[in-house]
């Protein structure tokens, strides 16, 4: 009678640790699924066909030194996509209290300011020459930020970051298919500006912030799932790379949107 007990503590014992795993093995995949890599490969596209669509208003020197945007942030991807893998550089204690999403997506970012921005005239040359909704249709993009509430239904992904950051980013996306369908508003200069401005301050500062507070040193609240998750792989691809590259273009377009009303 006894054996006959053990034996059926055993097995279901057994059978609570095999869907224990199997539950661990989904979650694990849901976490690796992810839309980033499609996302940056479009953003690369984007960047090489304005550059190539724009030949007639860029001399040789000029167009090659703005390819060097792409180039770099091809780099940088590769590089952050082996120091979170392999080494879990982004995880590191240090790291997470270093503020790292208020400096790590300046890797990125960086690069194309600074390369679109030291060429000024090519780059007004660009903005005049393409039509505007070349640059309002790479913010559609922006709709599959619906993958982070799709993880946070899972239990993989920070609510805060989820509903304060993703949802509206999503939102946005969804305001520039409005906009591609409409045509007429994003003519305005001033609605144009206002409409990247807000795209920018979705992510910067009011993102970055959400996802600070809950976090090391400056923690004010806590999630069931840390907002140091977003570090992990692959979602660390987020604020390394495609999020600072929308938010690039938005500044950019925004800063040209300004500068003709003057």
């Amino acid at each position: 009678m006894y054996r006959s007990i053990d034996s059926s503590r055993n097995k279901h014992a057994s059978s609570s640790a095999a869907l224990s795993e199997k539950r661990e093995a989904s979650l694990n995949r849901k976490k690796q699924f992810t839309l980033l890599h499609v996302i940056f490969a479009i953003q690369i596209a984007f960047c090489i066909s304005v550059i190539v669509r724009s030949r007639n208003v860029l001399s040789a020197t000029d167009a090659g030194i703005l390819l060097l945007v792409p180039i770099l942030q091809t780099i940088w991807v590769a590089a952050a996509t082996y120091l979170a893998r392999s080494r879990q550089f982004f995880l590191h204690p240090i790291i997470l209290r270093s503020f790292p999403i208020f400096w790590l997506p300046f890797f990125v970012a960086g690069v194309q300011q600074a390369i679109f921005g030291g060429l000024q005239e090519q780059t007004t040359a660009i903005l005049n020459y393409l039509p505007r909704s070349t640059f309002v249709g790479l913010q559609t993009v922006r709709v599959l930020a619906v993958g982070s509430l799709i993880k946070w239904y899972h239990g993989i992904f920070p609510f805060a970051f989820a509903w304060f950051t993703a949802f509206p980013d999503m939102l946005f996306g969804i305001s520039a298919i409005v906009l591609l369908i409409q045509g007429d508003w994003i003519q305005d200069d001033t609605f144009l500006a206002t409409w990247n401005m807000i795209g920018l301050a979705i992510i910067v500062p009011f993102g970055a912030m959400v996802l600070q507070l809950g976090m090391a040193p400056t923690q004010l609240y806590r999630s069931n799932v840390p907002n140091g998750s977003v570090f992990e792989y692959p979602m660390v691809l987020g604020p390394a790379a495609v999020v600072p590259i929308l938010v690039s273009w938005n500044i950019m377009v925004a800063v040209w949107a300004v500068s003709r009303n003057r």
